[in-house]
């Protein structure tokens, strides 16, 4: 797995779209298998992963999610290709190790609907089975 400073202190000056924190389980399948991880933030643009073990810069991903969408907890699960466009390794400076997936393609209705869900500016804490 290798490693880059893209995600290091410098990149919030090189953020294009706004985040929103988050704590959501999602799955993500590459051409070696298929894995759980947490993300930790989300944007229209991009999610970030924590994890010890990032995947290779540039390496294509699977990766599917839920997040809220009403007043009473149901949730809209998304499935989207993304690309490790950074990787954040475990420096011990207090942030989490990790990796920045771009969505690469999502299509319009579902980054208007991830914009909304920014835009709402709560916290999401969920916990999902993603085999389902």
């Amino acid at each position: 797995m290798a490693a880059s400073d893209g995600g290091g202190q410098g990149g919030a000056e090189r953020r294009i779209f706004d985040r929103k924190r988050v704590s959501v389980t999602v799955g993500m399948r590459t051409e070696h298998g298929f894995w759980n991880g947490f993300a930790e933030n989300i944007s229209e643009g991009g999610i970030f992963i924590a994890t010890h073990a990032p995947f290779d810069m540039g390496e294509e991903v699977e990766l599917t999610f839920a997040l809220a969408r009403g007043p009473k907890g149901d949730r809209k699960r998304y499935a989207v290709t993304c690309e490790v466009c950074w990787i954040r390794p475990d420096s011990g400076g207090g942030l989490p190790p990790g990796m920045g997936l771009k969505f690469r393609d999502l299509d319009p209705t579902a980054t208007a609907e991830i914009q909304r869900y920014i835009d709402k500016g709560a916290l999401d804490v969920l916990f999902m089975d993603v085999d389902d």
